[in-house]
């Protein structure tokens, strides 16, 4: 702000002009004589009084005030034409329409001379405007976007005061300000005023700071009983601001004498209504009586910040108000070393024994809570920075990297501890290596929960991964997560659902400074997961606690473990949360460890096991736990085929898609008849044949599909469109590409697909073989071959549509009948001789593997199109060929083709 004021008129520039005040005037016989271009200007008074007088910034009393200096134009804006020879000149306070960005209209007038009513006993010093209806006066701030983040950000403090020049101070000092013109202004016809209604919505608090020396008198108080009412049923939170009278009874008088520093600190005190509605009318009381009791001879009650002061000095090493979080801690006051939380109750507690032994047993509640409040400011500690390098025990604080124990000190700032001591780390940890060794079965898999293990004590949540546990009763899972609370400690481990934590918005709050999180039975959850990614990727957390205002986010620095009897099912079918998710699946039942009390049994070797989890290397942690899909691959096969199990979009494409740089598959739309063209198509029928009613919609069918393949499989594909629709280069259905099986393996755990004819993978041969799997513009072979038709048996020629849409195969394909075949060296020993056709002179050539040849394919997708035999099939009626051509392969029977000048037909063809 300025400190000179050496320009008598400050001009504001048209933008910043109120509206014409013709315009909204709403008397005819005064639109006649305003001036519409009367030019409003500030005057060195004015100025000083709202910049010296009320500090406010210059910048905002600029944009916020101007000068009337026309009486016909006051008595418009004000409203009391029959008034206007008696005003005095004066400056008019207005500001902007929350809804429309735009100068609102109604404002507040004080004139230079205070003005005497006839029915009013006093001269009136400040008028508010009654031409228009009351709203809520927010005034501009040089930052043309201030009032618009602050209604887009709902966690954004919101004051209300009384008065625009204190409302101009709290804005100068970087809070939010809205300005009534009087106490019960808030509402107009029974409804909160726009402005107001524009910041008050679900969520936001609401700071009410009306001046301290009208509080005293019960209308007062009574309207402000209302006004909490009306915004706690908008679901706002309110706060009042509690004045110190040593200090200043307005905000500006505060913000003038003390600076915005002690402006921001009386406003971190505001308290909920009832508590300081109590402290009030304690403070009340003790104003009227002077003494403790109103009784001569009593001894009255030091200050209450006197008092307060006495307490910080005894207690400064011992009590801390975390601010940012509304929490109170009390250093060693359950375990040596740790500032453990501390209820209000037992500070209050503190402050009744000091008093009391100071011969002062008069003192009420309001007091001591006013005390309390007082405290909190001078025990306040804004940042709760952990020594990150050290681990508190009981006996102690251990540093990581010499595994040096160093003595307790207040200044470290543990608000967690492990619940043994280090003094026993000698012992070893035997047989808990050989429990993670029999439960898992692998040497290495042991290896990864024993570096998880090591994560959790050294807080690594920058891993960004949780340790998913699959299982049957028995398999260990549970004592697996009892081990890992035994180890880190009931106090600093919190257990909860995922219901809870996706739906309760006070949930979150149980997770700040814990250092394990467990969340058993998750298979009994299938909806989203977008809080379990928040607290397992450092993302800011929700922190909410019951009749507590909203405090500041924060992130979760410790791990996460689940645990299912079966693979839990989401609808988050993305890479965020399969990126975070370390699956270890427990199949093993030990015999020896059934009726034992592990738990106990482990108990005394904890200390060794942290010796133990310690000595892994942070580098061989990280390894483990962020890499191990590269690094231990025995735990990426069981990834992989849960992740089939889960989302359905990789089930289908384990099953039904192929990934060669050749193939392209065009995503289509949800066509079940299509099934044989579309990727969507045939994914719906997939879903249908699996019992699915619903099935995922087509356009998160297809981010979800290249989500899958290019952030989880790391898939090189290529997205693209044309005239045809959107494709994906790189993928392809396996009816069209390898209806055999024998080519591609299986796109997700890249195992090998069946080999040979369509299969249930049991090495039965079903009825449908692969002859009758169609392509696009392919009629089957039946519809081509008489004689073929004649040789299928009754049982096998029943047809029904399959799964490649408009194409069809043999009923019953859910009992395939077993067909021996023998092995086959030489293709001409058993195969099918074709017959010249009779308009041909040349000898038939039977087809082997590696000849070119030719489709004749009716004008479908293959007419013309060269293609080499890579494998001939043999099937009771007739023989198929298997043919590359340049970017497909498909399966197609043998009198289709054309080899060289000759075309070959199956018995019976003409």
């Amino acid at each position: 702000m300025s400190d000179n004021f050496n320009s008598i008129d400050i001009h504001i520039s048209s933008e910043l002009i109120l509206p014409n005040p013709d315009e909204v005037c709403q008397d005819s016989e005064l639109t006649k004589v305003v001036k519409p271009t009367q030019t409003y200007s500030l005057s060195e008074k004015h100025m000083v009084e709202w910049c010296e007088g009320s500090g406010v910034s210059e910048a905002i009393a600029r944009r916020a005030v101007k000068y009337l200096r026309d009486r016909k134009v006051i008595a418009h804006r004000i409203g009391w034409a029959v008034y206007a020879d008696e005003y005095s000149l004066g400056w008019f306070a207005s500001g902007l329409d929350l809804a429309t960005m735009k100068p609102q209209s109604f404002g507040q007038f004080k004139p230079d001379i205070a003005i005497q009513f006839p029915e009013k006993e006093k001269p009136t010093k400040y008028l508010s405007d009654k031409g228009h209806p009351y709203d809520a006066i927010a005034l501009p701030h040089p930052d043309k976007n201030f009032w618009q983040r602050v209604l887009d950000d709902v966690s954004i403090i919101v004051d209300l005061d009384e008065g625009t020049k204190k409302s101009g101070a709290g804005m100068t000092c970087g809070l939010p300000s809205l300005a009534l013109c009087g106490v019960a202004m808030w509402q107009s016809k029974g409804e909160i005023v726009p402005n107001l209604a524009a910041v008050a919505v679900p969520g936001r608090t609401i700071r009410v700071r009306f001046d301290m020396d009208v509080l005293t008198k019960k209308e007062v108080r009574l309207e402000i009983k209302k006004l909490v009412k009306a915004l706690e049923k908008r679901g706002c939170n309110v706060l009042i601001a509690m004045w110190n009278p040593e200090l200043g009874l307005k905000i500006d008088d505060v913000k003038v004498k003390h600076g915005p520093e002690m402006v921001h600190k009386i406003m971190s005190e505001a308290q909920p209504y009832p508590q300081w509605l109590q402290a009030l009318e304690a403070q009340m009381k003790e104003s009227d009586s002077g003494t403790v009791e109103g009784k001569k001879g009593k001894k009255e009650l030091p200050p209450p910040s006197a008092i307060a002061e006495e307490l910080a000095e005894i207690y400064r090493d011992k009590l801390a108000w975390e601010s940012e979080y509304q929490l109170w801690r009390h250093y060693s006051a359950k375990h040596e070393g740790l500032w453990d939380i501390e209820t209000p109750e037992t500070v209050r507690g503190l402050i009744h024994a000091h008093l009391r032994s100071k011969d002062l047993p008069g003192f009420n509640a309001g007091y001591v809570s006013s005390i309390a409040t007082i405290l909190q400011s001078d025990l306040e500690v804004t940042d709760w920075n952990e020594q990150e390098e050290l681990i508190p025990l009981l006996d102690g604080v251990l540093d990581r990297a010499t595994q040096q124990l160093l003595p307790h000190k207040p200044g470290y700032r543990f608000n967690w501890q492990l619940p043994y001591k280090w003094s026993g780390h000698a012992i070893g940890c035997k047989p808990i290596e050989e429990f993670l060794f029999k439960i898992t079965g692998d040497k290495t898999i042991a290896e990864v929960l024993l570096a998880f293990l090591s994560a959790i004590v050294t807080r690594r949540a920058d891993l960004q991964r949780y340790l998913e546990l699959i299982g049957g009763g028995g398999t260990g899972k549970s004592t697996l997560m009892a081990l890992a609370r035994l180890l880190t400690g009931s106090d600093n481990t919190v257990s909860s659902q995922l219901k809870h934590l996706e739906n309760n918005q006070f949930e979150t709050a149980k997770f700040y400074g814990k250092v394990l999180a467990l969340f058993p039975d998750s298979e009994r959850w299938q909806g989203e997961v977008s809080v379990l990614k928040q607290l397992t990727g450092q993302d800011p957390i929700r922190y909410e606690r019951k009749g507590v205002q909203q405090c500041r986010d924060f992130i979760f620095k410790g791990m996460v473990i689940l645990s299912a009897n079966e693979a839990p099912e989401s609808r988050d079918l993305t890479s965020g949360q399969e990126r975070r998710k370390l699956t270890i699946s427990l199949d093993t039942r030990v015999p020896e460890y059934e009726g034992r009390n592990l738990i106990k049994e482990f108990e005394p070797y904890l200390p060794g096991l942290l010796k133990r989890v310690l000595d892994i290397p942070a580098s061989e942690v990280t390894r483990l736990i962020k890499h191990t899909d590269r690094e231990v691959p025995a735990l990426a096969q069981v990834k992989w085929r849960q992740l089939c199990e889960t989302n359905p979009i990789a089930g289908w494409l384990e099953e039904k898609a192929v990934i060669s740089p050749d193939a392209k598959g065009y995503v289509g739309l949800g066509d079940i008849e299509q099934a044989g063209r579309w990727l969507y198509a045939n994914f719906c029928k997939y879903q249908q044949e699996n019992g699915h009613k619903n099935t995922v919609p087509m356009k998160r069918f297809s981010l979800n599909l290249r989500d899958l393949l290019k952030n989880q499989m790391k898939v090189a594909i290529v997205e693209g469109r044309d005239r045809d629709g959107s494709y994906i280069e790189g993928l392809g259905l396996r009816c069209r590409l390898d209806p055999t099986g024998e080519i591609y393996p299986c796109p997700v755990t890249k195992k090998p697909f069946c080999d040979g004819f369509v299969m249930d993978c049991d090495g039965s041969v079903t009825v449908e073989s692969l002859t009758d799997v169609g392509f696009d513009g392919y009629a089957g072979f039946s519809q081509n071959s008489n004689d073929t038709a004649k040789k299928i048996s009754p049982d096998t020629s029943k047809k029904e549509f399959c799964e490649v849409g408009g194409e069809e195969k043999p009923s019953n394909p859910s009992n395939p009948t077993p067909v021996n075949i023998p092995a086959v060296t030489n293709p001409s020993q058993t195969r099918h001789k074709p017959v010249t056709n009779p308009s041909q002179t040349h000898q038939p050539k039977i087809l082997e593997v590696g000849d070119r040849v030719v489709v004749k394919d009716l004008g479908g997708q293959f007419h013309g199109v060269r293609g080499e035999i890579i494998k001939v099939h043999f099937y009771p009626t007739r023989t198929g060929l298997l043919v590359k051509f340049d970017k497909q392969v498909a399966f197609i029977q043998e009198h289709e083709f054309i080899a060289g000048d000759l075309m070959y037909l199956a018995p019976g063809m003409k």
